[in-house]
């Protein structure tokens, strides 16, 4: 019986151990689709905004909830035409978590989330036009595609499209998307 317990005790050490005593602060995550994916120069059409929370860790990396989905539909002069937002979107995953790994816990680099969640659903408009319906998931991408964006690029299969039309605003598989600028920053346009 004693050996049981020394036994477990060792074994709740570790566990202990490889727990992160402290999760880092809330993030924003951004992704940008472009008109042409291939052409890091050209307009961004679609924004993709993740509002996440840290829900446990270890050294190496963090298990994110995302707290907000937001999606803007960018015009020609770079503003946002038309905007989304879903609520506590449910991630498809075992547990409903977004797993990410990371140099530094304590300090994520937007870089690092160039795996994408599995989301769909339905984001409510903004104001007052229709719906959206979307789904996104990480995607493939080539070895040239990789060095994109100084290698903050995401793969990203996706689809968003107007409860009422049968026309995607965009929709791409396999396409590089840029994950440009640190979480605590706004996008630049």
């Amino acid at each position: 019986m004693k050996s049981w317990v020394l036994a477990m005790s060792f074994v709740c050490s570790v566990l202990a151990s490889n727990a992160l005593a402290t999760l880092p602060a809330d993030q924003t995550v951004y992704y940008l689709i472009r008109e042409d994916p291939d052409d890091a120069q050209s307009d961004v059409v679609f924004e993709i905004e993740l509002d996440i929370t840290a829900e446990q860790g270890t050294a190496n990396a963090v298990e994110w909830s995302v707290t907000e989905a937001r999606f803007a539909e960018i015009g020609t002069n770079g503003t946002a035409v038309d905007s989304w937002t879903d609520e506590d979107p449910a991630i498809t995953s075992s547990n409903g978590l977004w797993w990410v790994s990371h140099d530094d816990v304590e300090n994520p680099d937007p870089a690092e989330f160039n795996v994408p969640p599995h989301i769909e659903g339905t984001a409510a408009n903004d104001s007052s036009g229709d719906d959206l319906d979307y789904a996104f998931v990480n995607g493939d991408l080539t070895q040239a595609q990789s060095g994109m964006y100084n290698g903050r690029v995401a793969g990203l299969t996706h689809s968003f499209a107007r409860i009422a039309s049968a026309e995607p605003i965009v929709e791409g598989e396999n396409e590089p998307v840029e994950v440009p600028y640190p979480s605590d920053e706004p996008p630049a346009g």
